[in-house]
Parts: C-alpha cells; structure tokens; sequence
C-alpha cells in the first residue's frame, strides 16, 4: 500500500508543477500585453482546456464501465436489475454529486 502512496504523491506533485509552470507561462506570454501574445495565451489556455476535458472524459469513462461490470455482478444476486452501461454512468456523475466529501472548515 505504502508503493501506491508514493506513486500517488509523485503524481500530485508532478501535477502541481505543471500547473505552476503553465500559470508561469501564462503571465510571462501576458507580460507587455501585445495582440500576438494574448493570442498564444488564449491559444494555450483552450489547448489546456481541452486536455483537461479530454482526460475527465476519459476517467469517467473509465468509472462507468467499472460501476457497470460491478454492478452487474453483484446487485442482480440481491434482486436489483441488471443495468446498462449508461445508466451505471448516471449512476456515478449521481453519486458525485450528492455524495462529494468537500467540506469547508474555518480557522479559528
């Protein structure tokens, strides 16, 4: 377990470093303020955009398909229904929403 651990804070730190370099990147491009260069950041701001949204898309593709095959192996044993694929992804996009851990804490 501790081998994932590693592995997990390796990519969030990987993560924050990309998005600290991106920022950087942006504000540098954004410096004096000329037509060419707001035009690379609005460039590179859509490209990161789309990556981001590629990449969700992808990992909630993924998650459905994972909800359905589990789902469907034991829910049916309990008498639910079996149910199809994009049903289980409602079923998760649901459960993200009602049941998000975010929570706000104030310092005291």
């Amino acid at each position: 377990m501790r081998r994932w651990s590693g592995r997990f804070k390796e990519l969030s730190g990987f993560l924050k470093d990309v998005w600290h370099d991106f920022g950087h990147t942006v504000m540098e491009l954004a410096g004096s303020g000329t037509l060419p260069q707001i035009l690379g950041v609005i460039a590179i701001s859509a490209a990161f955009s789309v990556i981001i949204i590629v990449a969700w898309a992808l990992l909630s593709f993924l998650l459905g398909l994972l909800v359905w095959f589990l789902w469907n192996q034991v829910m049916p044993d309990l008498g639910l229904p079996v149910i199809g694929y994009w049903q289980a992804y409602c079923l998760t996009l649901l459960s993200a929403v009602l049941l998000r851990g975010n929570s706000v804490h104030l310092k005291e």
